[in-house]
Formats: C-alpha cells, sequence, structure tokens
C-alpha cells in the first residue's frame, strides 16, 4: 500500500525539521560534521597488521570484540583504505587485563597519531594515558569524557534517536497507541522521550494518520538492568492498549520484549521499538518473528568514519566532542529491517538521507 500524504505538507515539514535540527545540533563547541555518510557491508574483513615504522600515520583501533567494535571497525577501514592510511587493531577481550595500556603505551610511543576506542569502557585507559602522548588523538565513540586538548568523545544524540523511532513506528503502524518506558527520568533519558513525541507528530503532520502517547503510557523503570520490573511494566501498559513500546531503558529493554514476546506467540498483535541498537534478533520469539518493528540505532560504522575524515584532515585539533545525529547519518535504522514495508523505508531514506 502506498504512502499517501500532500507534497506541500511534505515540504513545510522538510523545512521545519531542518530547523528543529539545526537547533539540537547547534554549534556550541561541538562539531555536527554534516555530510550524510553510510556503510552498509555486513561481512567481516580481516584485520590488517603492519609493522610499527610502515605508515608513519597509521590508524589505530582497539577492539573490544562487542557488536560496536565490529561496527566501528568497518567505518575505520573504509577511511583508512579511502584516505591511503594502514590500519593496525588491537583485539582486547578483557579491558581490564592491563593489554590496552600496554598497546597504548606501545602505539604512542612509536609515534602513531590516531588511536580510536568504540565504547566508554575504554575510558579509564584514556585518562590514564591521555596526557603521558599529547601528540596522540584519541578518540573515543559513545561517550563524553571531556578531559585534554588531545581527547575527542564522539556522542550520540538522543533527541534524534527518539524522532527516527517515533516517525518510523508512526508511519509503519499509522494508527496506534504508543507507550515509552525509560531507564530514568534525568535529562539526557529524557531526551529520547521528547524526540519521539516530536517523531511521531511529524508523521501525523504530513501523513495525515493519527497516533497516540498519551501520559499514562510514559513510564520509567528507574533502572537500566532490572529485566524484570521492566516487564511487570510492560505488562501494565499492554494491558492498557498500548500497541506498541518505545524502550530507552539499557539491558532492562530485555524484559519488555520478554513480555512482548510473550504475547505475540499467544496471538496478540503487539511491538517493540528499540533505541541506540539493534534489537531485532533480541526479539525473536517463535524461532523466526520478532516482536521488535526496528530500532532507532547509534551507527559506529557512521561515527568511526567522520571521526577518522576529521583527523586525516586536520580538523580535530582542540574539539572536545563531536555528535552523531540524524543529519549527518550517525543516527539511521539497522542495515536489516524485516518488519518494515518497503514504503516506509524509502521514505526514511527520502526524509533523513
Amino acid at each position: 500500500m502506498g504512502i499517501n500524504y500532500n507534497m506541500k505538507k511534505l515540504i513545510a515539514f522538510l523545512s521545519i525539521f531542518a530547523i528543529i535540527l539545526s537547533g539540537c545540533t547547534a554549534d556550541n563547541g561541538i562539531n555536527t560534521y554534516e555530510e550524510p555518510v553510510s556503510t552498509s557491508d555486513n561481512s567481516r574483513v580481516p584485520y590488517n597488521s603492519f609493522a610499527p615504522d610502515e605508515r608513519e600515520r597509521a590508524f589505530v583501533m582497539m577492539d573490544s570484540g562487542a557488536d560496536q567494535s565490529f561496527s566501528a571497525y568497518k567505518g575505520i577501514d573504509r577511511a583508512a583504505g579511502e584516505l591511503g592510511y594502514d590500519l593496525i587493531v588491537e583485539f582486547h577481550y578483557d579491558l581490564n587485563d592491563g593489554t590496552v595500556l600496554e598497546n597504548i603505551q606501545k602505539h604512542g610511543s612509536d609515534g602513531r597519531e590516531y588511536i580510536l576506542l568504540p565504547g566508554e569502557e575504554f575510558g579509564s585507559s584514556v585518562l590514564q594515558t591521555y596526557s603521558i602522548f599529547p601528540d596522540v588523538n584519541f578518540v573515543l565513540l559513545d561517550s563524553e569524557l571531556l578531559i585534554g586538548e588531545n581527547v575527542t568523545s564522539f556522542s550520540f544524540n538522543g533527541y534524534d534517536i527518539g524522532v527516527l523511532a517515533g516517525f518510523t513506528a508512526a508511519m509503519e503502524l499509522k494508527f496506534a497507541e504508543f507507550g515509552f518506558i525509560g531507564g530514568a527520568d534525568t535529562g539526557e533519558n529524557s531526551l529520547y522521550l521528547e524526540g519521539f513525541r516530536d517523531g511521531l507528530k511529524m508523521a501525523e503532520d504530513i501523513a495525515g494518520i493519527s497516533v497516540n502517547l498519551s501520559e499514562e503510557n510514559i513510564l520509567y523503570n528507574e533502572s537500566f538492568f532490572n529485566m524484570d520490573s521492566a516487564a511487570v511494566l510492560a505488562k501494565q501498559l499492554y494491558e492498557l492498549g498500548v500497541d506498541a513500546i518505545f524502550i530507552a531503558a539499557g539491558e532492562a529493554g530485555r524484559g519488555v520484549i520478554a513480555e512482548a514476546g510473550l504475547r505475540a506467540f499467544s496471538g496478540e498483535d503487539v511491538w517493540v521499538i528499540g533505541a541506540d541498537d539493534d534489537w531485532y534478533e533480541r526479539g525473536i520469539y517463535n524461532g523466526s518473528d520478532s516482536v521488535v518493528l526496528t530500532s532507532a540505532v547509534k551507527r559506529f560504522d557512521t561515527a568511526a568514519y567522520i571521526a577518522s575524515v576529521m583527523f586525516a584532515n586536520d580538523e580535530l585539533g582542540n574539539l572536545d566532542n563531536i555528535q552523531g545525529t540524524l543529519k549527518n547519518g550517525a543516527i539511521g535504522l539497522p542495515d536489516e529491517n524485516p518488519n518494515l514495508s518497503q514504503d516506509t523505508l524509502e521514505l526514511i531514506n527520502e526524509l533523513f538521507h
């Protein structure tokens, strides 16, 4: 079924949306790197390994083995290939075993100028080494560690994550009752809710649909880890007639998915919308179907690419923070979205890329 919306409304929406994005990603010392970029290759390429003297400004990446590290690897590998830089990857299963510090010290002493670390769990290692190696550009993805001239954090805009989640879900479900479960009623977590509200409203304005997010359907788990309590909140919302719940509650979101899975297995038409990571696989409830409609994700591949290109162009300098947004492509949908229609995917691609 095609999407029916008025072109004048679409043009007006795009103008308003551009203003909203420019407002939430204003400079304020933050570089947003406006060129949209994305990657879609899911294959893991073998890591390159080079002797320290083979490339004067080789890229170095610390890999924790997590999904976000693989995603970041794709981005930094793309940048290295385009720019002609060699790429050295240090793989660490245990971030507390001292080898991270040892390898930072090794590459710093060898004159390497760029070390990318995907995940705030690397923060303690950077804290212990950044002042020892002032000529090394440390980039810490998914962090806001603002400590020194040679450390740049790459954070992700929670408001934009909420906007994408709300708009996509509303365009797909069209006439639906939505709920929200957050981890804590705090400023940063509340940005997800604010963006989600605005995303739903944007969909209503341009598509002539009717969706609802009432105040009684907005709940906080007061924990990003307690899955049992999150499942209780999800049960409450679904029993109130909610069709889809947007979860911004970290690992506690698994409890929401568990409740949704039980209901979907019994034949109920309920959904979950994920945040930050791709939750689709976690939502599989009968071997093939998933209760996860889609997820608005932090694109570590795009983030790593943006930061690496900025380094090569000598744009990091004294930059404390780069912010990932919808505008620069560091926030987006997963590469695969089996529960979204082609119409919805085409509209998202048209508006946000």
